[in-house]
């Protein structure tokens, strides 16, 4: 019987997709030449058929167009029966099991990846059988249980399609069922930034661990933007800003006032942007240290707008200024590497075996002479590093 979780695509070739995009890097630093580049290509294929971006968002308009257009006639057919939820329900359910037979169909079959219409495909089908669950609760259920719902069905679908925008509104709405459950209860409206800096902790935590234990690169795209997001939503739990906001709009205060633990918010807008800095920079972690110098300049905007008189434009200006100097002083600074530290890119040590393919199949065999001497470089041999 067929397994309709495992993964949707061909994993090799998605593997080869990351594999000839450091080839792609190798040959752009001038360690590849042209001839030894296509050479390399051939070595690591990618089966999928391939568009430029603007070829993928006209398949993806016109594919959408095509299934509304078909959508449309079917109802024509069935419009005596759409007076019915139920009828509704069973329509939405069959239409789904038909655009998942012809994703399935794109995907597997005619080897789409990523291309427009596959997308389309997976957008309206998860849609539609949404629109299912929707239709036969005649929406009377809770909305956190719509909520669990769709997780459900998007968690379902990132582990087999590895969408991102499916994975963006599986985290968006993992965040909203929090929100929504806490704000049921007064107590949970109190605790609230909390519950929502504690689930984006552990989402990170579990996201950290999955990509210890999924060692391929089919779900490297997913697992950078929910990390990206998880930092994002941990910063937001703890801004200043957002809970006195938040506070008003959840309590219906006309406008808002200062709020409990004050304080401690007070720290947590400044100090979480200096943790992602300090940290990304200690763990190399390029996505930690973007998301700090984001959230600084939020957190700059924070203060101002109840302690300084200084307006947003002149606030931007200065923040935005003070970034310039400090990553031109960076780059000047980090040329030399330091403290671990180096503005040049860093090795790409988790691809070496596709650097022993590399130099394998395109580079020139060389005899090697009696005197040869071993040990004393980065790539291969009995060096220690993995610097190509």
């Amino acid at each position: 019987m067929k397994n309709y979780l495992t993964k949707a695509y061909n994993e090799e070739w998605v593997e080869n997709i990351h594999h000839q995009s450091i080839i792609k890097k190798w040959f752009f630093q001038k360690y590849l030449d042209s001839s030894q580049y296509e050479a390399a290509k051939t070595v690591i294929p990618v089966g999928f058929k391939h568009s430029n971006i603007f070829v993928k968002i006209g398949l993806f308009i016109f594919a959408n167009i095509v299934i509304m257009s078909a959508a449309g006639l079917a109802s024509l057919f069935f419009a005596a029966l759409l007076e019915s939820t139920y009828a509704l329900a069973i329509i939405c359910l069959g239409y789904s099991v038909l655009l998942y037979y012809l994703l399935d169909s794109f995907t597997q079959k005619n080897n789409y990846y990523r291309s427009g219409v596959d997308n389309a495909l997976l957008y309206t089908m998860l849609s539609t059988l949404f629109g299912f669950f929707i239709a036969i609760t005649d929406v009377k259920l809770p909305f956190w249980v719509y909520c669990l719902i769709l997780i459900i069905i998007l968690f379902l679908a990132l582990i087999r399609y590895a969408d991102l925008l499916v994975t963006i509104g599986l985290y968006i709405t993992v965040i909203v069922f929090w929100f929504t459950v806490s704000a049921k209860f007064e107590i949970g409206k109190l605790l609230l930034p909390f519950v929502i800096m504690i689930v984006s902790a552990v989402s990170y935590w579990a996201i950290k661990h999955w990509r210890k234990i999924e060692d391929s690169n089919y779900y490297t795209d997913a697992q950078n933007i929910l990390e990206v997001m998880a930092l994002l939503s941990f910063y937001i739990g703890g801004n200043y800003y957002v809970v006195r906001e938040g506070n008003a709009m959840l309590n219906d205060l006309g406008e808002s006032i200062q709020i409990a633990f004050a304080p401690l918010f007070y720290f947590f807008t400044i100090g979480i942007p200096i943790f992602f800095i300090v940290r990304g920079l200690m763990k190399h972690d390029r996505k930690m240290l973007i998301v700090g110098l984001i959230t600084i300049a939020f957190s700059i905007y924070t203060y101002q707008e109840y302690f300084f008189s200084l307006s947003v434009e002149w606030a931007l200006t200065l923040v935005g200024t003070l970034l310039i100097l400090l990553s031109a002083w960076a780059i000047q600074y980090l040329k030399t590497p330091k403290h671990t530290l180096t503005y040049t890119p860093d090795s790409e040590n988790k691809f070496q075996n596709l650097e022993a393919i590399a130099v394998n199949q395109v580079m020139p065999t060389t005899n090697t002479t009696e005197g040869t001497k071993f040990g004393g470089g980065d790539f291969g041999g009995a060096g220690s590093g993995g610097d190509y």
